[in-house]
């Protein structure tokens, strides 16, 4: 909460997204937002510096390619590095599938790769084989979490977000 004034946002109508192991999402408002459409979407209001309010929502971070890293580096020995994943991911760009990552069963899986791959195939889309095909479903999946809840955070609070700052 402390770090949010030094987000480098453009205007008041800038998103900040805080990306680690959880992401944050969300804006700064001059009162809280409280209404159940709020509520029911899992936003909360956080005080914030000079007694302004983060509207915000908590979503699954990097936990996932964390998790995905750590078993395929008990796989074969050696874990990639964060590039080496990026690129087999871009490598698989015509690769669909697409999980929701607001789902329970990717807190805490036996094996996340598994889950993933369980996902895919429960929802009747093509189950990834390669690393870049499990990559690329999990960043795709990721971006279109982060998206929703933009649009989702837009129609609660009546306004048009013109940027989004990751930190």
């Amino acid at each position: 909460g402390s770090a949010y004034p030094a987000v480098p946002a453009r205007d008041a109508d800038a998103v900040f997204l805080s990306s680690g192991t959880w992401s944050l999402l969300g804006v700064e408002n001059e009162g809280p937002i409280t209404s159940d459409a709020s509520r029911f979407q899992n936003f909360t209001n956080e005080g914030g510096f000079e007694l302004r309010f983060r509207f915000l929502k908590n979503i699954m971070g990097l936990w996932m390619i964390q998790s995905v890293r750590r078993e395929l580096g008990e796989q074969t020995g050696t874990r990639p590095s964060f590039p080496e994943l990026i690129a087999a991911a871009q490598e698989a760009s015509s690769f669909a599938g697409i999980v929701s990552t607001g789902d329970d069963r990717f807190l805490a899986p036996d094996s996340m790769i598994d889950e993933i791959r369980r996902a895919c195939f429960e929802t009747g889309q093509d189950v990834p084989q390669t690393v870049g095909q499990l990559m690329r479903c999990v960043y795709v999946s990721l971006s279109s979490c982060y998206a929703e809840s933009i649009a989702e955070m837009a129609s609660l609070t009546g306004r048009t977000y013109t940027s989004i700052n990751i930190v």
